[in-house]
């Protein structure tokens, strides 16, 4: 007869899950999970049906814990669009480095197509995000309106989870201390973005290419 174990709630199961796989890897099984970490098997199966769906949900969690901290926020309803974009970004890259040792499991393992996967959940919870804080319908582009027309709420969305996405791949090649350059990157990436929505010079977007180029020849320099 399996053993009883004291019930745990979804949280502690995530928590457990990911102390164990950074000391055993990502490819583990619900059963070993469950006997080495003392989790009734049952009780895991009212949260979840696969291991996968704990890697999924540890991002979900993430991305939305960072959305509810910024929201709480009673200045947060009076930051430009610009000041809630980089609010939420210190904010989730705070919450990543706490969790550093199993989010760059997570990053590194296997191809990166598996991880646009993996990331499903999160994509969703950053969508609404950016739809909230950028919520016009459409967006004119200037000087580039004859040749792109007008662009769709969930289109600019899907731009901004392209550099959500930059920026989480910037962040776990990182070695500086305390992620002082995803710092940068986060700020030159914001204000580029913003600059070429606004229309103004693209002189940012220059700067954060040139950054950009410099961050890599440093690397393949030092390789």
């Amino acid at each position: 007869m399996a053993p009883k174990y004291k019930q745990k709630s979804r949280e502690e199961i995530l928590d457990l899950y990911m102390d164990y796989a950074v000391q055993n890897g990502l490819e583990i099984s619900i059963q070993q999970l469950c006997h080495d970490e003392k989790i009734d098997e049952v009780n895991f199966a009212e949260y979840f049906e696969t291991i996968d769906q704990l890697e999924k949900a540890v991002w979900q969690g993430l991305i939305a814990a960072s959305i509810l901290t910024v929201q709480s926020d009673p200045l947060f309803s009076n930051y430009d669009n610009r000041d809630k974009l980089l609010s939420f970004y210190y904010t989730f890259f705070e919450n990543c480095a706490l969790n550093d040792q199993y989010l760059l499991l997570s990053l590194n393992n296997g191809h990166k197509i598996r991880i646009l996967s993996v990331l499903k959940e999160l994509k969703t919870e950053y969508h609404d995000f950016i739809k909230e804080i950028q919520p016009v319908e459409v967006l004119n582009l200037g000087r580039f309106d004859n040749a792109v027309g007008r662009i769709s709420s969930s289109l600019v969305a899907e731009g901004f989870y392209g550099q959500l996405l930059f920026l989480l791949d910037f962040w776990s090649k990182d070695s500086s201390e305390s992620y002082e350059k995803t710092d940068v990157a986060i700020e030159k990436a914001v204000k580029a973005t913003m600059d070429l929505i606004d229309t103004t010079p693209l002189k940012s977007v220059l700067d954060f290419g040139k950054f950009i180029w410099q961050e890599r020849m440093n690397k393949s320099g030092n390789e």
